[in-house]
């Protein structure tokens, strides 16, 4: 991402500074793991949210990149001159999954853009331009901006070129307190947030501003108050209604009273609109409206029925998450996606008509609709998400159309035709046995309470991660020899399952993927250590000292000894053949291991937060390094990757302080993003010439850095694709065609 900063003043650039080292590495481990987390939470009421920029430009006036757009219609006033101290970032499909929700709102493909991003100066009238450095302006999003910035703002010119407004959705409600005008986009497919989020503004605690219990500012609904009647009709003319209109707030409780709502003609798109409006029972939409958005009734749950017009083309995500009273709604024909999590905890739903005019059902579309008890997919559907219908209880039929190409039904189970994968099943389902299904998806089966015993073929190969998640009702699982890996969390809190059989065919098991079940009870297990046949499952947090793992040990799964904390040592059989993600994350005690010559796999955070580990022979058996898996061992002095190792993966020995060399070898194709990040003690890398590939920030914050022995050439180095934040590697001297070793 790049943040630029139009201002007076010398060019420069700064790089963005973090709190800690660990906090860096620790936030963007968190973006992968809780990305969905965060866009639920963020979305809620607001909509698309962003993060700081990782560098800021200051240009002086003279080379000011704002282009300012001859009119395009005769009579149309030209754009305001911006305001110079404005911040940006530029927003690129390569750098967008930063940005979640972007790629949804703006759709795949799109041309790069900027955010406007903040203000470093103050300003009393502020101007958004509609273009810069050649590229349109599409979105506003500030967020931690100085106080006596933004209280001394008293107007906004927001051009029509931006699709999102947001505020200062980090910070706190009483913002912007001069704030009188704001001029906002004459687009009705923006996003713009409202309600609470300008309770602190001067127009918002101007009661001559309020028009029985409605704020509206540009032709734009942004807030409602206790004032609204029961019954409220959106004004004639209206443009759009803001994310968050309806929501109110007290004592940290949402509250609201309209009943009844009608949206005038004209309004083309909601996103967030009736976010909270927890008292809504009925809505009318219009003919004009052609996209129901994110959150667009987010947790509306006294809403019961909804007669979408046949002018919607799409439900985006959460467009009805949590919607629990809501018992009927007619999609129409006109609609092509039925986005992620749409229908999410829609309980009352007891049926749904999938018309032959979706394309796709994204990712938990249905999940948690638990009186649902049929589904029948048309034969318009080529892409269904995971767990898209995940905990539907009262499930009992699941139809695919004949027509279809690319998925079909057996047995009530639906199936991925050409991955023979099994993607969704039901309390009644019936695995084939014929060989149409060679993998059970993730989520396939998740909190089917109603399953009480399947049989798994001996085509399956692949349980995928939370397959029987949370089957109450399951009592025993019988895994075939023909399965090769068990995911995360399959068959977590299966509290009937007291009989577990697992064979020596399986070389993964994923983390937490037999935890709370009835077999993890106190008689199975042996020495502070649960196994599962000759598969390792989890250890107590107390076990201490030296360990041995069990002679004829298969494989050790992801999360076995998390937070030992007294564990001091492990010897490992050589009949083990992986170790799991996050295996043996924070023992941080623990200061040595041998790893066999058998383990081919070492999964992502296997010895994370190892911080007493000195040292790491790592077998020439294994291919990869998983994410993180080494990162945080600030005692490992010394490891040697061996020439079978083909990649290394993010984060995967960040914040290794210890580490003083490194011998990358010409195996490696491929180092991740963050690597090597904060080894301070690193002075010299010596890397193979097959490496095609450096991600962002891997040598980031390695000051120590004075050497890199390159084995290629220099014509082969600057082939090399090397990713941001790397002026650490770059700046070091690089010696080419090295020999040595």
């Amino acid at each position: 991402m790049n943040g630029d900063t139009l201002n007076a003043g010398r060019v420069s650039v700064r790089r963005r500074a973090f709190f800690t080292p660990c906090k860096e590495i620790l936030w963007r481990e968190l973006m992968k793991k809780l990305g969905i987390l965060l866009l639920a939470a963020a979305f809620a009421v607001c909509g698309l949210m962003t993060f700081a920029a990782c560098n800021e430009e200051t240009l002086d006036p003279g080379d000011d990149p704002i282009v300012t757009p001859e009119p395009d219609e005769p009579g149309k006033p030209e754009e305001p001159e911006a305001t110079e101290g404005l911040v940006f970032e530029l927003i690129t499909t390569e750098n967008s999954d930063g940005f979640d929700g972007f790629e949804e709102f703006f759709g795949e493909g799109f041309e790069d853009f900027y955010v406007c991003t903040g203000l470093t100066v103050a300003e009393e009238n502020v101007v958004i331009p509609s273009t810069y450095n050649g590229l349109p302006v599409r979105a506003f999003s500030w967020y931690g901006m100085e106080d006596d910035i933004l209280s001394g703002i008293t107007s906004f010119y927001i051009p029509d070129s931006v699709q999102v407004v947001q505020w200062d959705m980090w910070g706190e409600y009483e913002i912007f307190e001069n704030l009188t005008d704001i001029r906002l986009p004459r687009n009705p497919n923006a996003m713009i947030s409202g309600g609470i989020y300008l309770s602190g503004c001067a127009f918002y605690n101007d009661p001559n501003n309020w028009e029985d219990g409605a704020l509206y500012m540009d032709d734009w609904l942004l807030a409602t108050n206790d004032d609204l009647p029961e019954e409220y009709a959106v004004k004639q003319g209206t443009v759009g209604i803001a994310a968050g209109a309806f929501l109110q707030q007290e004592d940290m409780d949402y509250k609201s009273h309209v009943r009844k709502v009608t949206v005038p003609d004209g309004v083309q798109a909601l996103f967030g609109s009736f976010s909270r409006c927890v008292s809504l029972e009925e809505v009318l939409l219009p003919d004009s409206l052609s996209f129901i958005g994110m959150n667009a009734f987010w947790a509306c749950y006294s809403l019961t029925s909804v007669t979408i017009p046949d002018s919607v083309t799409a439900i985006g995500d959460w467009a009805f998450y949590y919607c629990s009273s809501l018992e009927s709604i007619t999609i129409p024909d006109s609609v092509t996606s039925i986005g992620d999590s749409a229908f999410v905890w829609c309980h009352g739903l007891t049926s749904i008509v999938i018309p032959d005019s979706v394309a796709s059902i994204g990712d938990s579309a249905f999940g948690g609709c638990s009186s649902l008890t049929c589904i029948v997919i048309p034969d318009s559907v080529i892409s269904i998400g995971d767990e898209a219908f995940a905990g539907c209880d009262s499930l009992t039929s699941i139809t695919v159309d004949a027509g279809n190409t690319v998925y079909h039904s057996d047995g009530n189970c639906l199936i991925e035709t050409q991955s023979k994968t099994l993607i969704a099943g039901c309390g009644t389902s019936v695995i084939p046995s014929d060989g149409s299904v060679t993998s059970i998806g993730e989520g396939a089966f998740s909190n089917c309470e109603s399953l009480m015993s399947i049989t798994i073929p001996d085509s399956v190969t692949v349980i995928g991660d939370k397959a029987f998640l949370s089957c109450r009702s399951l009592e025993s699982v019988m895994i075939p020899d023909s399965v090769t890996s068990i995911g995360d969390l399959a068959f977590k809190g299966c509290h009937g399952l007291t009989s577990i059989t697992i064979p020596d065919s399986v070389t993964f098991i994923g983390y937490g993927a037999f935890s709370e079940t009835a077999y993890n009870n106190a008689s199975n297990w042996e020495d502070g250590v649960l196994y599962i046949g000759n598969h390792l499952i989890g250890a107590e947090e107390t076990i201490s000292g030296n360990f041995s793992v069990r002679e004829g040990t298969k494989t050790i799964a992801g999360e076995a000894f998390s937070s030992c904390r007294s564990l001091e040592s492990v010897m490992i059989p050589d009949s083990v053949t992986s170790i799991g993600d996050s295996a043996f994350e924070y023992c941080s005690s623990l200061t040595s291991i041998t790893i066999p010559g058998s383990v081919t796999f070492i999964g992502g955070g296997a010895f994370e937060g190892c911080s007493s580990l000195e040292n790491v022979a790592i077998p020439d058996s294994v291919i990869s390094i998983g994410d993180f898996a080494f990162a945080g061992c600030g005692s490992l002095t010394s490891i040697v990757i061996p020439d079978s190792v083909t990649s290394i993966g993010d984060g995967a020995f960040a914040w290794c302080s210890g580490l003083t060399s490194i011998t990358i070898p010409d195996s490696v194709t491929s180092i991740g993003d963050s690597a090597f990040e904060w080894c301070s003690g690193l002075t010299s890398v010596t890397m193979g010439d097959n490496v095609t590939s450096i991600g962002d920030g891997a040598f980031d914050w390695c000051s120590s850095l004075e050497t890199v022995y390159y084995r290629g050439s220099e014509e082969e180095w600057n082939e090399i694709e090397i990713g941001a934040d790397n002026d650490d590697l770059l700046n070091a001297e690089i010696i080419f065609n090295y020999t040595g070793e």
